[in-house]
């Protein structure tokens, strides 16, 4: 576990000034100048003087030791496993570091996956606005991407999930 890709994505969170609060790391920013912050700066500043950059680890199975060797509790996403089986990913160089990007199509998979069972309305509310942006918004077309998470994620929960969206 600890030579894992996982481990390596912690070390790499850490590097980069990230620090864990619970289950997901943070960077705090301040709001006029964009200069980071240290958790001890953090703490001396009001709320409305920063903004928060979060990065929720997310793996595809949960090892039984991941929250004695880490600390924390990712989420766990079973179809995160088709992104590095199945290639579903480009690399791109973001904040100095090569970034492991899951295809529109995959992310698109497990936004359907998580929606319907988030307990906040407004996790829900932020799902759904990912799903529309991500199938809109994305390089793929949307025929295109729609065949795609159609075939990962099968035409039924597709319509099963979209159909309990409501005002």
């Amino acid at each position: 576990m600890q030579k894992s890709a996982f481990s390596k994505s912690i070390e790499i969170l850490k590097e980069m000034k990230y620090y864990g609060i619970g289950s997901r790391f943070v960077q705090h920013h301040d709001l006029e100048t964009k200069k980071l912050l240290t958790e001890e700066e953090s703490k001396r500043r009001l709320k409305y003087e920063m903004f928060d950059l979060f990065v929720d680890p997310v793996v595809d199975k949960i090892h039984p030791r991941i929250k004695a060797l880490f600390g924390l509790d990712p989420i766990d996403e079973p179809l995160l496993a088709n992104v590095f089986s199945g290639n579903q990913f480009v690399m791109s160089g973001y904040f100095g570091k090569e970034i492991m990007f899951p295809h529109p199509e995959a992310l698109v998979s497990m936004k359907i996956n998580s929606v319907l069972n988030r307990n906040k309305e407004d996790k829900r509310i932020k799902d759904i606005a990912d799903i529309y942006s991500l199938m809109w918004y994305s390089d793929t077309k949307f025929p295109d991407l729609k065949q795609s998470v159609q075939k990962i994620c099968c035409t039924e929960k597709v319509s099963l999930t979209i159909s309990k969206f409501n005002d």
